[in-house]
């Protein structure tokens, strides 16, 4: 099963990546096959085309991993509303863990 983590980035420092790998590691040891926006997406990508990417990569997973902070994300509750609106398996990482 694969599944997209989903989080803030923009404004974080480091962009959030140490929490996007955390989540990654966790879920791939649960045998599910995690997909990170900072696997795919640059660093310095415009915001517009880094959802772009991101969506277009969403719609490719089984489900979607939410991070703390998901709420405070505008790209996040972007990637959360399209993902339940496709019917996805969408769950907070605790859900996702536990």
């Amino acid at each position: 099963m694969r599944v997209y983590v989903a989080g803030p980035v923009t404004g974080v420092r480091g962009l959030n990546r140490f929490a996007f790998e955390d989540a990654a590691d966790q879920l791939a040891e649960l045998g599910l096959r995690p997909v990170v926006p900072h696997w795919f997406v640059p660093p310095d990508a415009e915001w517009r085309a880094a959802m772009r990417s991101c969506i277009e990569t969403l719609v490719k997973c089984d489900g979607v991993c939410l991070l703390p902070g998901w709420r405070a994300s505008r790209g996040a509750q972007t990637e959360y509303l399209l993902a339940m609106r496709l019917g996805m398996d969408v769950r907070e990482l605790p859900r996702w863990l536990g």
